[in-house]
């Protein structure tokens, strides 16, 4: 039997395609919860409209941040969903996406249980593993460990050659939220983008948001953005809180110029990216889904594992930096990568790879 487990935003939002793909063949899986994002999984889930879970782990249905509160979840859903047997035995396999919690949660569930382990979107890596952290850490285990590794660039895949992974390794051409980019264009979504030009900001990882300097600086280049066209910032509950802490949101209040809104679902945010000039952002996923729109966009962070995107500039948080790619933004557009792959399907291609070798 196949498990897929997914509990972050990210993870659902990149494995759903694939699921989808799996729904449309019949090919048989369970698909578990491992509820770290909470409800936006269940929002995810309903925008897809994938099946229901068949199993729900007991996560935290918060964000996790500090390195303390990423172990001891992960022992107490190790502990709890381990070792009943209630849905995994030995030999069967379970699929794992990328480099979130839950990845390794799934990875330390497998191997406790004698099972194999699928990696989808293996080999990313920033070689510096403090930046991310937890994440690098948890993609270079998850890696190490894992029997078939699924890389979505040519970089990821001579990443894992030149490790110590002894895994079966493939190479799709491109990263399966092309069929999640793809799949929110068609249908659209609740929230309509500003007619007149504007600048989307999303900011969230906890780096960021917990150091008063570089939150300062994220308000800065939000009101720089904000003196040619309107800025549409989304707030995610921990970034409004840092804000609110650090005595920060008044700035951006005052500003008629920006618009400060609860997050959009994820529909109505590739439709706010396909509209926007540019986008501002500290997360990895954005930097794939202005990639595959070919939006420029600014990241806040120093380094990233997606060299692939010709449209990313990584200014970290100097502010010569950030003022360039304002002035220049125009030159970081770049080809929009749905039309690239016109009739190509990443998930299609991985769940063919499935079928092929058995791996159930």
């Amino acid at each position: 039997m196949l498990h897929i487990i997914a509990g972050t935003k990210g993870q659902l939002i990149k494995m759903a395609p694939i699921m989808m793909e799996m729904d449309r063949q019949k090919v048989e899986y369970k698909f578990i919860n491992a509820a770290q994002h909470g409800k936006i999984l269940d929002d995810i889930s309903s925008l897809f409209q994938l099946r229901k879970y068949d199993y729900v782990f007991y996560g935290f249905e918060r964000d996790l941040t500090k390195s303390s509160e990423i172990l001891w979840w992960l022992a107490v859903n190790v502990a709890k969903n381990s070792f009943g047997g209630r849905i995994f035995r030995r030999g069967d396999c379970v699929a794992l996406h990328g480099d979130a919690p839950p990845a390794l949660l799934g990875l330390l569930i497998a191997k406790t249980r004698g099972m194999k382990v699928i990696h989808v979107e293996a080999g990313e890596r920033t070689h510096k593993l403090s930046e991310p952290f937890p994440e690098e850490f948890i993609r270079r285990i998850v890696d190490r460990y894992s029997s078939y590794l699924f890389t979505m660039s040519e970089e990821a895949y001579l990443n894992l050659k030149n490790s110590d992974s002894r895994g079966k390794k493939w190479r799709i051409k491109t990263n399966t939220i092309l069929d999640s980019v793809r799949i929110a264009i068609k249908h659209g979504g609740a929230v309509s983008p500003p007619r007149e030009d504007y600048v989307l900001a999303s900011i969230h990882r906890f780096e960021t948001s917990s150091n008063y300097g570089r939150l300062e600086r994220v308000v800065k280049t939000v009101g720089k953005a904000s003196e040619e066209y309107k800025v549409v910032f989304p707030l995610h509950e921990s970034t409004k809180r840092q804000l609110e802490a650090k005595h920060l949101i008044d700035e951006l209040k005052s500003n008629r110029q920006i618009v400060i809104m609860s997050l959009l679902d994820y529909f109505s945010f590739i439709r706010h990216i396909n509209g926007a000039q540019y986008v501002i952002t500290d997360g990895a996923g954005p930097q794939q889904e202005t990639g595959m729109l070919g939006k420029p966009c600014l990241v806040m962070r120093d380094v990233t594992e997606r060299i692939e995107y010709p449209n990313v500039y990584i200014a970290g948080f100097d502010l010569k930096k950030i003022d360039y790619f304002i002035k220049n933004y125009k030159e970081y557009r770049s080809l929009n990568i749905l039309k690239k792959f016109k009739g190509y399907s990443p998930s299609r291609q991985i769940v063919k790879l499935i079928r092929e070798n058995s791996i159930t």
